[in-house]
This record gives structure tokens, C-alpha cells and sequence, in this order.
């Protein structure tokens, strides 16, 4: 286990399908996460955002590493105006019957350790468990 990674893995009782809609159409992502008013899973392209909710962040700059239709989706992670490191989020889908199962990995988190204490793993651990468990959850389960 890498100190500047975190794993995220949660199960919910929709079809990968519908999963798969809910990170990748900016409609919906909007709806449980991110403002990102335009996304693409083609590799290469990049998208931003630096809305969650209603709250106003930082903004974010990611482009697509992977993108396996309804199982994978890779995509670098930085903060353009704060600092130069980059980290890398990978969501995988894995069906189970008809629930599906997400394994959501943050890697080389080390990377943002010049934006303070506000960038440390475990804050990113605590705020995608956020987005997962009670975000992503509510949205697909209601």
C-alpha cells in the first residue's frame, strides 16, 4: 500500500450502465458532484471545474488518460493555479449481478503537498468517501 495513494470501493444497486451515465455525462455528474460544463471520455481530452454543489473551489484541470466504456475511466488530477504536481483518479466499474461495485483509486497524492495541509491524503480520502458513499449513493439510489 503507497502512503500517496487511497482506495475507495463501494457497491450500489444499479446497473454499470447507469453508473457509468452518472460519472460521465455532465448533466448528471453535476447533479451529485462536479460542475464540469463540458466532458468527453475521449483520451486526451481535458476538462475543468471549480464548482462542487453550490460551493465554489479551486480550479481543477484533468484529462483523460483510459476510458473503457461502462468499466474504466482514468483521468489526471491538478490544481493549475495553486501548483504544478498532478495526481491520477481511476474509477472502475466491476458488475455484480445487477448491482455494480466502484473502486475509486487516487494515486500520487504526494504531488500536492506544496498546496499545505489542506491537499494531505487524508483529506482527499475523507472527501471522495464523501462523494461516494453519500453523493454518489443518494443520486443513484433514490
Amino acid at each position: 500500500m503507497h502512503l500517496d495513494t487511497i482506495h475507495i470501493e463501494v457497491t450500489y444497486n444499479v446497473p454499470a450502465e447507469k453508473v457509468w451515465e452518472a460519472l460521465t455525462l455532465p448533466d448528471q455528474i453535476r447533479e451529485w458532484c462536479f460542475d464540469v460544463p463540458t466532458f468527453s471520455t475521449e483520451e486526451g481530452d481535458e476538462f475543468e471545474f471549480s464548482r462542487v454543489g453550490r460551493k465554489r473551489m479551486f480550479l481543477h484541470r484533468c484529462k483523460i488518460l483510459e476510458s473503457v466504456d461502462k468499466s474504466l475511466l482514468k483521468y489526471t488530477w491538478n490544481y493549475p493555479e495553486l501548483m504544478t504536481g498532478e495526481s491520477v483518479v481511476t474509477w472502475e466499474l466491476i458488475p455484480r449481478g445487477s448491482a455494480t461495485s466502484v473502486r475509486l483509486t487516487h494515486e500520487h497524492l504526494l504531488n500536492h503537498k506544496e498546496g499545505g495541509e489542506s491537499f494531505g491524503v487524508d483529506n482527499f480520502e475523507a472527501g471522495w468517501g464523501d462523494v461516494l458513499k453519500r453523493s454518489l449513493t443518494n443520486y443513484l439510489e433514490k
